[in-house]
């Protein structure tokens, strides 16, 4: 049994709701790992990780579809939140958190094969975490 219905607008409608989430995660988690030793900037973080990583979740999202009637609207929502699980949501955010590095990746390549100021190894992991959060800002926002 498919976990989305038979429209085809679903998924990609699904998608693009989920993406901005997923930046403000990587925003969350680029502000605790660099700027881990100002406390209000780790707090700060925590709390955007926080509100966009709750309506993810399988339980409050099903009652958040219910809350808001949207399965009035569209009847075959109920099949797919039957199929929602802990499981299926773990995956995509897991997929969804490799597409960012290896995005991320991409753009550091580019910027390491630019000449002029070439970057230190030393730099890398920093560098790596900026491009990630850049890469993720450009898509979410173009």
């Amino acid at each position: 049994m498919s976990v989305l219905p038979a429209r085809p607008d679903f998924a990609g409608s699904a998608a693009s709701r989920i993406a901005p989430r997923l930046w403000v995660w990587m925003a969350a988690i680029l502000l605790a790992v660099l700027y881990h030793e100002q406390t209000w900037l780790l707090a700060l973080s925590l709390v955007l990780l926080a509100g966009a990583a709750i309506p993810t979740v399988p339980p409050v999202f099903r009652f958040a579809v219910r809350l808001l009637r949207i399965d009035r609207l569209r009847p075959e929502l109920n099949a797919a939140l039957t199929g929602l699980s802990w499981r299926l949501t773990a995956a995509g955010w897991l997929l969804m958190g490799l597409l960012w590095i290896v995005l991320g990746l991409s753009l550091v390549a580019v910027l390491m094969s630019m000449p002029g100021e070439q970057l230190g190894w030393a730099e890398l992991p920093k560098t790596l975490l900026l491009a990630i959060c850049c890469v993720a800002l450009a898509t979410v926002a173009g």
